[in-house]
């Protein structure tokens, strides 16, 4: 552990500085001589505020009223801030806070303190901040330091960071449109699996290449192909997670990608600003089917264009009532499944799966949910249900089988670790009925080229701080066997199993950077 990791706090007894000062010296219940001492204490702690504040221009400290001491946060390289504990006045549970920059001190009556420790700005990707308790019993052992043998010292070692804030930049259907989602995520540094499994980066993503939505690949395992976005003019960087929490921001357009799974630059399929998103190869590998608002900028269609971009654009299925159909799949039958946003939708009750072409002739609703994979024979459609969990349903309609059944608890444990500003943000969407969409249980399924197993990200299981994490698993088409595949902290979402089973191509931001990355399957045969 580096030496700069540790942290000291000097704890001064019995301040009550500036206005809290005054109000001590009008009060008959204090001891002037006392009143006086803390301002004499006050007065030197003040002026060397201003002396290192002179040589340190990230020092910045707020004085305000105290109602009981005063902390001094320090490390081997200097006074990092001053905390100044509780208000001027007790709340009426007993418990006051006061803030400096990310650093936290709680008031209670009976002296005790739970304070957030957290490194200065320029390390905080170095450390990760800590919550220690501090017990009237622990202040009395702690050493005694000082000129006048008035201070406390407390020791606090911050561990390094394991990994280190990022965000997900979700593309979600709103009755208004398509709108970013900015998810608060975490990146781990490390990029390895505890089964064992060697994780492969293919390719990874340009800065401004934001929001994947969607991953396809070739029925011959060469390329693989989705959708990015870009930010609206004067929209800020999603990422600066400083100036918010889980929020929306406006997407200037959506537009079509391919990459070779041996590596190398992005293809630019489309490159305009309209909403392109959702690509999925056809069943022969000449084109890309996807949705787009190119025939109607208030709405969605499903269209298709040739696979190296170099031709024009087809209709597939239009809708002139102002739906938005989104995230097509096509089986080798010709059968497409997307799924359908009515004009007036409120809630993901009101989100269908249709299919078009293939045996259904006409367009046909089969089952109501979103992220509809068709199999590859046409015969089944994998999806989400309106209950958060993985379902398949016939492509005629019939023979409904949920296949996953844990969406509610994992929903409840992921709402147990969020804070404030997240957890508000959590309980304004659950009000509107699109929680779903925001926070996805479950999402992305798809099918093995055989058809006899399916691949999706799931919330099931925990990162190392304990905080319900996307992963990769895999099930059998009935729901049985089911296994976590990736099992780092990182986010893994958009799996899809190659044409021969061996691998399993999928996103992440795990190694600090987003890309695409694969993994051999469970099954897989590479010798």
């Amino acid at each position: 552990m580096p030496a700069e990791a540790g942290r000291v706090f000097e704890v001064i007894r019995g301040l009550q500085p500036f206005r809290g000062v005054l109000n001590l010296l009008g009060s008959n219940a204090v001891n002037p001589g006392l009143a006086l001492t803390c301002i004499a204490v006050v007065v030197r702690i003040w002026i060397a505020y201003l002396y290192i504040g002179a040589s340190s221009s990230w020092l910045r400290v707020w004085l305000k009223p105290l109602r009981w001491e005063l902390l001094v946060l320090c490390d081997a390289t200097g006074l990092i801030g001053v905390v100044l504990d509780a208000q001027e006045e007790p709340a009426k549970d007993g418990i006051g806070t006061a803030k400096l920059q990310k650093v936290l001190v709680k008031y209670k009556e009976h002296p005790s303190y739970t304070t957030l420790v957290a490194p200065p700005e320029n390390k905080e990707d170095q450390y990760v901040e800590k919550v220690v308790e501090l017990r009237e019993t622990d202040y009395r052992t702690l050493e005694i330091v000082g000129k006048n043998n008035d201070h406390r010292r407390l020791t606090v070692t911050l561990d390094e960071a394991t990994f280190r804030p990022d965000c997900q930049l979700q593309v979600v259907v709103k009755p208004l449109g398509w709108v970013g989602f900015v998810n608060r995520v975490r990146s781990f540094l490390d990029t390895t699996e505890l089964s064992g499994a060697v994780p492969t980066r293919v390719v990874e993503l340009p800065d401004g290449e934001l929001g994947i939505s969607g991953l396809s690949l070739s029925p011959d395992g060469s390329r693989l192909a989705f959708s990015t976005s870009s930010l609206q003019d004067g929209q800020s960087d999603p990422c600066d997670l400083d100036e918010k929490a889980n929020s929306e921001i406006g997407l200037q357009n959506g537009n079509l990608r391919a990459v070779r799974v041996t590596g190398g630059g992005l293809q630019h399929i489309t490159t305009e600003d309209f909403y392109d998103f959702d690509p999925t190869f056809s069943s022969d590998g000449q084109h890309l089917i996807f949705s787009s608002n190119r025939r109607r900028p208030q709405s969605s269609d499903i269209l298709r264009i040739s696979a190296d971009g170099r031709s024009g654009i087809a209709d597939i299925y239009t809708n002139r009532r102002g739906e938005r159909a989104v995230a097509p799949s096509m089986g080798d039958d010709g059968t497409i499944a997307f799924a359908l946003y009515p004009t007036n939708w409120t809630s993901l009750k009101d989100i269908q799966i249709w299919t078009v072409g293939g045996k259904n002739e006409f367009p046909t609703q089969v089952a109501k949910g979103m992220h509809p994979r068709i199999s590859p024979d046409g015969s089944r459609i994998v999806y989400i249900g309106i209950d958060g969990n993985v379902w398949a349903v016939g492509s005629d309609g019939r023979a409904a089988t949920q296949l996953t059944f844990d969406a509610a608890n994992i929903l409840e444990r992921y709402k147990d670790n969020l804070s404030g500003l997240e957890l508000a943000d959590f309980r304004a969407l659950s009000l509107t009925g699109q929680l779903l969409q925001y926070y996805e249980h479950y999402s992305n399924p798809s099918w093995s080229p055989d058809g006899t197993r399916i691949v999706y990200a799931s919330m099931e299981a925990n990162d190392p701080t304990g905080r319900p994490n996307h992963d990769i698993w895999i099930m059998n088409r009935d729901g049985s066997g089911v296994q976590q595949l990736t099992t780092n902290g990182s986010v893994d979402r958009f799996p899809v199993i190659s044409p021969g089973q061996n691998y399993i191509y999928f996103n992440s931001n795990r190694g600090l950077r987003w890309a695409i990355w694969r993994i051999p399957t469970p099954f897989a045969d590479v010798s």
